[in-house]
């Protein structure tokens, strides 16, 4: 005890389908447009 230690935590943005299937996943520092882009296209799929 008494020793320091370090705790990593994951910021990643999961997007799922309404069936569960992870269809995205967004790290931080990932500009803007290209997240824009990828969220578009899920909603433009079909299905």
């Amino acid at each position: 005890m008494g020793g320091s230690y370090t705790l990593d935590h994951s910021a990643i943005t999961y997007v799922f389908d309404t069936t569960g299937q992870l269809r995205l996943a967004s790290r931080p520092g990932q500009p803007s447009a290209k997240l824009a882009q990828d969220v578009k296209q899920l909603l433009t799929a079909p299905g």
